[in-house]
């Protein structure tokens, strides 16, 4: 039987199987399908089967009418059954225990047949709207299921789309440093054996075939950071932040001629060494390169701790909240437009030429998924002219 016959369906109960019979003949008489119940427990079976209302007399009701809240209670799409309540003349309510909760139309007796025919109507037109309601939302959620499993089979398939590019990639990159290599030492025998006898024409060619070759290489290199931070888990431990910037401003050369002020104290992460160490030293450098020439680079180093309530806004929806580091390191550079604030932090992005700054445009997207591999995010302030404050929210350890 289809949902639509159901909603049409009229269960009687009188006190008798005549009584039920005759009023369920005199409701065929105008086109009405009705069924006879022999009694409360047999209505509560014809309830589940499917049915538009119940029309029935007061004393069948108050029975037991526990039997049929549970019934009603057992299926949510029967919240609001409708019931049509024959009542004793000069009854205006019936008192019901609180802990029912039944939609029920009290009909006085004697009624007249034309009153109660347009009291069932007026009950199965609401009932056929929740049938028809109940479809549609059966029809959405199945939609939405098959939908939803469209999502992950073609999420799954773009991993490993993803995770077959990324593979491919490193093992491209990785092969292509061999014969670069040997364009470099090449380049460099011709140069140490020959640079006397050749003229300035070939000379200046061997040292754009080096120059293009050492550039190859560092594009190679970054290309190689940027795929393996996709690759693999990492595990975040404890970073202590002072001996790791200071660490960080002995090692590398182009630290050395510029002025860097440390801020004491400045916290533990909970970070991956290797990434952190590689984010931080990818934006001291940043800070040191892109300054106006002959502008001694100035470099400030400080942090800040952000309370759980402060740091939600950079965690994800699902995570719970959690205490967070936030490191700045500020510049005396040339600066950044706004317009750039988001771009600067895509693959091969430069803002300026090589030319002016030599680079890859890699750098900062090394940062970017560096430091979002640990959980955390990376911001920054700048204008034009007025140096550059890049900041790293990190998981307070």
């Amino acid at each position: 039987m289809s949902k639509e016959d159901r909603s049409e369906r009229l269960l009687v109960l009188m006190p008798t199987r005549k009584d039920a019979e005759r009023a369920a003949a005199a409701f065929c008489q105008s086109n009405l399908s009705c069924v006879p119940c022999t009694d409360l427990n047999d209505l509560c079976r014809q309830i589940k089967n499917g049915a538009g209302a119940a029309l029935l007399v007061e004393e069948a009701l108050l029975t037991d009418p526990s039997s049929l809240k549970q019934t009603l209670e057992s299926d949510p799409f029967l919240s609001g059954f409708p019931l049509i309540v024959l009542a004793r003349e000069g009854r205006k309510s019936i008192s019901l225990p609180d802990t029912l909760d039944l939609n029920v139309t009290l009909v006085e007796r004697p009624v007249r047949m034309v009153t109660l025919k347009s009291v069932v109507d007026t009950a199965l037109r609401h009932r056929r709207r929740q049938y028809q309601l109940h479809a549609v939302l059966q029809d959405l959620e199945r939609s939405n299921q098959e939908l939803e499993a469209r999502v992950n089979h073609r999420t799954a398939r773009l991993q490993e789309t993803i995770a077959e590019l990324e593979s491919y990639s490193y093992s491209i990159s990785h092969d292509m440093r061999a014969p670069l290599r040997a364009m470099q030492a090449y380049s460099k025998v011709l140069a140490d054996e020959l640079g006397p006898s050749l003229n300035d024409t070939h000379g200046r060619y061997l040292a754009r075939i080096t120059t293009a070759a050492n550039r190859m290489d560092k594009l190679i290199t970054d290309v190689l950071s940027y795929s393996r931070l996709s690759r693999g888990d990492i595990d975040l431990t404890p970073i202590d932040l002072d001996p790791l910037i200071a660490e960080i401003t002995y090692q590398y050369p182009s630290l050395q001629n510029a002025e860097i002020h440390i801020a004491k104290n400045l916290g533990t992460a909970c970070a991956a060494e290797a990434l952190l160490t590689q984010a931080i030293a990818n934006l001291l450098t940043n800070a040191v390169k892109f300054v106006t020439p002959g502008i001694k680079p100035v470099i400030r180093v400080w942090s800040e701790a952000l309370p759980a309530s402060s740091a939600r806004e950079n965690q994800s929806a699902s995570a719970s909240p959690r205490a967070s580091i936030r490191l700045f390191i500020q510049d005396n550079g040339i600066g950044i437009a706004a317009k750039d604030h988001e771009r600067i932090f895509n693959m091969f992005t430069r803002v300026y030429s090589d030319k002016e700054y030599e680079g890859t445009g890699i750098g900062l997207s090394i940062v970017k998924k560096a430091v979002e591999r640990m959980d955390g995010s990376i911001g920054l302030q700048s204008e034009l002219g007025k140096g550059s404050t890049f900041w790293i929210d990190l998981p307070a350890a």
